[in-house]
């Protein structure tokens, strides 16, 4: 039989042993060392200067004075002595400096956390409780996704088109917008005063590409500096005063009338033809060139031009309308207008809302 247990090497109680305290006082400050085993620090390779009874070491390589060639050993001050015992695998010890578990494989010491096995877990929450619905939930200031190589992805995979794969932003845990797959194939744009009603802003059909918009389409208020609404071309939404359309060109297009209707047809522009109704150069030319400003105006009101009267709510400061020759006819197809929203339009406000109108199939009336 040996004198020492098999797997931590303690020693054992002889028959009719002499002094047999001083070998039970040694095991049992052996199992004071490895029970539940704490260490202050696992980098050291010399001895601190000052340790006090109790405390443990994980001896690094190298190690030089009072622990030399005891190299990833336990080094245990006792009676201001070391005394120094060899792990054995599967011993967990704490590292104290590091708040962090060490596990010894039989050859070598590994962070616990290494040896874990995080596949298939039913549920994790980081800073906030899991649920069965949202099985991981993060609750931080911020997520970061890093790239590993080139690129990264973030993926949202549904099991049919009619499922839903989105990103839901919420107020208060209460939906307010969302984007994504939203019970087909078409990408959308919802948005909800509620998180109960819910309503398609944009809508991108799958198919074919095509944009669909909600009819009253609202753009906020915009400047030069800071413009309502940007275009990949740099047009930007001022007309000066208030929220308009400015389109690059070498001239400006002034527009005055209480009932304008515009229909330009032909090639290029200098054979265009442009008939039109209630134009007038009483305070502003039809047409002017200018330095610097390309414009395309339109300045509506009640009344007539002689004496016009203020606009009022939902009144139709502006239509632009697009269409083709059919067999017969011209035949429009898309409409973008302007309304004004201002329960009091005035000389200084004037606000307003962009709605545009678009038929893949049939026609949009220009009425």
């Amino acid at each position: 039989m040996s004198d020492t247990t098999p797997r931590s090497g303690m020693p054992l109680l002889a028959a009719a042993q002499a002094q047999k305290h001083v070998t039970h006082n040694e095991a049992l400050l052996q199992l004071d060392a490895l029970g539940c085993a704490r260490v202050l620090d696992r980098d050291l390779s010399s001895p601190p200067p000052s340790p006090s009874d109790g405390d443990a070491y994980l001896i690094a390589a190298a190690a030089t004075g009072d622990w030399t060639g005891q190299d990833g050993r336990i080094a245990f001050c006792v009676d201001g002595a070391w005394r120094f015992y060899a792990p054995f695998a599967g011993l967990i010890l704490y590292v104290f400096d590091e708040a962090l578990f060490a596990v010894f494989d039989g050859a070598a010491w590994r962070d616990l956390v290494s040896l874990l096995d995080f596949q298939n877990l039913p549920m994790v929450g980081i800073g906030t409780s899991a649920d069965a619905i949202n099985r991981l939930a993060v609750k931080s200031d911020a997520v970061l996704f890093d790239h590993d190589g080139a690129g990264a992805q973030v993926k949202l995979d549904k099991a049919a088109s009619g499922d839903t794969a989105s990103l839901l932003y919420q107020t208060a845990y209460s939906g307010r917008a969302e984007i994504g797959l939203c019970g087909d194939d078409d990408f959308h744009f919802k948005v909800s005063p509620d998180g109960a009603a819910w309503a398609d802003a944009i809508v991108i059909d799958g198919a074919s590409g095509g944009v669909s918009l909600a009819e009253g389409l609202s753009l906020p208020s915009g400047s030069a500096a800071n413009p309502s609404l940007a275009f990949a071309h740099g047009g930007w939404f001022d007309d000066g005063v208030a929220p308009g359309l400015s389109i690059g060109g070498a001239q400006q297009y002034l527009f005055r009338s209480t009932g304008l209707t515009i229909k330009v047809t032909g090639g290029g522009f200098a054979g265009n033809v442009l008939e039109g109704e209630g134009l007038t150069s009483t305070s502003q030319s039809a047409f002017s060139n200018t330095s610097g400003n390309n414009r395309f105006s339109f300045a509506s009101a009640k009344g007539s031009i002689a004496a016009p009267e203020a606009v009022t709510t939902n009144f139709e400061l502006m239509r632009l309308l697009a269409g083709g020759y059919g067999s017969t006819q011209f035949q429009y197809g898309a409409r973008i207008s302007a309304f004004c929203i201002d329960p009091a339009p005035s000389d200084s406000a004037m606000g307003s809302r962009w709605a545009f109108y678009a038929a893949p199939i049939g026609a949009v009336s220009p009425s």
